[in-house]
């Protein structure tokens, strides 16, 4: 069946987005370290708060393209702020949290809204959607692979500067095809709140309070970027506020609906650890693959970012495996309902970290340990996300009541957001002291933090296996009760 014209170029769009983003995110803490001079311990609270802030902000976002901006202002206007962000990081180390503060705005406003303004072009129970989004998928991936791949390549090559440019290269690149799709938007997409102008320039020009609320939240994540003491506070204040908003909310639900909305909070909670684990692969992991990994074969050294790679290949590799196991299980199955998956993905996200721990104490003192650890470490990290994260977009949809899912899709990448800076307190465990300069003593180091991840991941699946059981009867209370 013939997919909507528009797919084609949603799809280019997304490549050039992901790729640039995950340029940023795989060698922002070795460009913070390396090229800022920052301490360990500076650079994973940054990029903590970072990458927190990052994914909560598309709930901002997703509001403003609903109610002011409309989506295709709302992309386009993300995408110019990620292009002047990726610019910018790289001008001179005084811009890094202006560059950050643009990047996490921009991000916020074109994550959430190309897919939903991608829905758009579909019919009610439109035969080709899920065909449409699986291509789109595609890009997503697509783009993050190449990031994750050829990064590393080019800070080699290119240099630090070289990269933020290719990155705000390829986001421009991604803003003038989205650009060119303009004349198969028909008169979808348009600002609800300003529906006559048809142009973002006018726009902007003409509701010069945009510009200003902009420049208002722009200024409020820089604050936050070069406070994070205050931002963690507020994240915390945040989180119990949306704990309590949540919990409320399941109260004034039907005693199915809330019963299932209380297993939903519950696993929503035992994401966020998950999360926190797996950033890691961005912040301490990042870190030990460049100093403590031999990644020379033949001469040849492969970047440290490199390496991050490997999780979109697992993806690929095994996606379609446990695709078709949960195809042929049912979701009732005793030990395989959604409560004891996410147990299972707590479980390998244990054992890969109990995996690099390992691979440190059994290498000879001071030896960098030999790849192919590397290479097991993402193949059971890919394990604990497939148990996981497309497990819990399902849950989310179906757990929720009906009129909440989209907010409950929100939380979700809330969790994401929560994740990221618990991972960014977590690796102050793998922080490295300036004074320490020997690998063996760095190793050590490295040693405890990663068994300490793997202690974390495995009293979470423990407490969460112990209770599955019980989430479970609240996941099928409508069936029970039949």
């Amino acid at each position: 069946m013939k997919q909507p014209q528009v797919l084609r170029y949603f799809f280019l769009t997304e490549v050039w987005e992901r790729f640039g983003f995950y340029t940023i995110q795989t060698l922002l803490v070795l460009y913070m370290v390396s090229a800022l001079n920052l301490s360990d311990s500076h650079a994973y609270t940054i990029i903590g708060e970072f990458t927190a802030l990052a994914y909560i902000m598309p709930l901002l976002g997703g509001y403003l393209a609903d109610h002011v901006l409309g989506y295709r202002f709302s992309i386009m206007l993300g995408g110019i702020l990620l292009c002047l962000g990726y610019a910018l990081l790289g001008v001179y180390p005084e811009s890094i949290f202006s560059g950050l503060s643009l990047v996490i705005l921009g991000n916020g406003l074109f994550k959430p809204n190309i897919s939903s303004f991608l829905g758009q072009f579909y019919e009610e129970n439109d035969a080709r959607r899920d065909s449409g989004f699986t291509l789109f998928y595609i890009g997503i991936n697509l783009g993050s692979f190449a990031a994750s791949l050829l990064a590393g390549y080019m800070q080699q090559w290119l240099g630090w500067h070289a990269c933020f440019a290719i990155a705000s290269l390829g986001m421009l690149i991604g803003v003038i095809t989205f650009r060119t799709s303009f004349s198969l938007l028909q008169n979808k997409g348009f600002s609800p709140r300003y529906p006559r102008f048809t142009q973002l320039p006018k726009l902007l020009a003409f509701k010069p309070h945009l510009v200003l609320m902009l420049a208002a939240i722009i200024a409020a994540l820089f604050t936050l970027l070069n406070f994070p003491e205050i931002t963690t506070h507020i994240l915390k204040v945040a989180g119990v506020i949306l704990l309590i908003g949540l919990t409320t909310l399941a109260l004034k639900q039907s005693r199915i609906e809330r019963k299932r909305m209380t297993a939903l909070i519950i696993m929503l909670l035992f994401s966020v650890i998950f999360w926190g684990l797996f950033f890691e692969i961005f912040f301490s992991v990042n870190l030990f693959t460049e100093r403590a990994v031999n990644r020379t074969i033949g001469g040849f050294t492969i970047p440290a970012v490199a390496f991050i790679a490997l999780e979109s290949i697992f993806i690929v590799a095994l996606g379609p495996l446990f695709s078709l196991l949960w195809k042929h299980i049912n979701p009732k199955t005793r030990f395989m309902t959604t409560p004891f998956k996410f147990a299972y993905g707590l479980l390998f996200s244990a054992i890969a970290f109990e995996t690099l721990a390992f691979a440190i104490q059994h290498t000879g003192v001071g030896t960098p340990i030999n790849a192919t650890w590397m290479i097991l470490f993402y193949a059971l990290f890919v394990f604990a996300e497939l148990f996981l994260s497309p497990i819990g977009l399902s849950m989310i949809t179906t757990l929720s009541p009906a009129k909440y899912v989209g907010l409950m899709m929100g939380v979700w990448f809330i969790t994401l957001g929560y994740g990221g800076a618990l991972s960014g307190l977590l690796a102050q465990e793998a922080t490295i002291p300036e004074t320490i300069v020997k690998l063996a003593d760095q190793m050590q180091i490295y040693q405890y933090a990663f068994q300490h991840f793997a202690t974390l991941g495995f009293i979470a699946f423990v407490i969460l296996f112990i209770a599955a059981p019980f989430i479970t009867k609240l996941m099928f209370s409508a069936d029970n009760s039949k």
